[in-house]
């Protein structure tokens, strides 16, 4: 009897497993190997054309809707993470990362310009109103502001210290920020009604 009942239960996580295995996926894997880090941020141009950046300074870009990808580790010299990027059209953009990184692309991320940001925190996000004005966001409270395209980087003193994780501008002027808060504070919600 109980040789039966092993032989039924056997026979049972087979099916099961068997059924698992022929089941159809609705994901396919696309981090095309031997690329391994975390991915942070993607920015998708149409069907075919996307970018996304990530951990040890990864940058990963496709033009045929991810069945083929050109992957470069340690961008501009940078080991550390990227965590964000902003782009303009397929050609201009951003990426931000750990250390105050900050790089600029004008030829759609096949080469980077890192510029001085004036931070050593970790920055977690950045938007454009225009090619010339943007916002960059980041650990402890960071907000640092250009006018210029990135030539220069103005820090702004935040109402907050918390982390700040996304910044969005609806508007030239009109932009929101948002990050963590504590217990007595709440999360944190900024907003400006003249560009930062």
């Amino acid at each position: 009897m109980r040789t039966s009942g092993a032989i039924l239960a056997l026979l049972a996580l087979w099916v099961c497993l068997g059924v698992h295995g022929f089941s159809q996926e609705h994901w396919v894997w696309q981090n095309p190997l031997p690329q391994g880090n975390s991915l942070n941020d993607m920015q998708v141009f149409d069907a075919a054309h996307f970018l996304a950046v990530g951990d040890a300074g990864t940058v990963m870009r496709t033009s045929d809707g991810g069945v083929s990808w050109d992957i470069r580790f340690r961008t501009a010299g940078i080991s550390g993470d990227l965590n964000a990027i902003y782009f303009f059209d397929q050609q201009t953009g951003y990426a931000v990362g750990d250390d105050g990184t900050i790089l600029f692309t004008a030829d759609g991320g096949e080469s980077w310009i890192q510029q001085t940001s004036n931070s050593s925190a970790d920055l977690l996000a950045c938007h454009f109103s225009h090619p010339d004005t943007g916002t960059v966001v980041g650990a402890g409270g960071t907000i640092l502001h250009t006018f210029d395209g990135g030539a220069t980087w103005l820090l702004q003193t935040p109402p907050r210290q918390f982390d700040l994780h996304d910044v969005f501008f609806v508007t030239s002027s009109r932009g929101f920020v948002v990050g963590e808060g504590n217990a007595q504070t709440g999360a944190t919600l900024l907003r400006t009604l003249d560009g930062g």
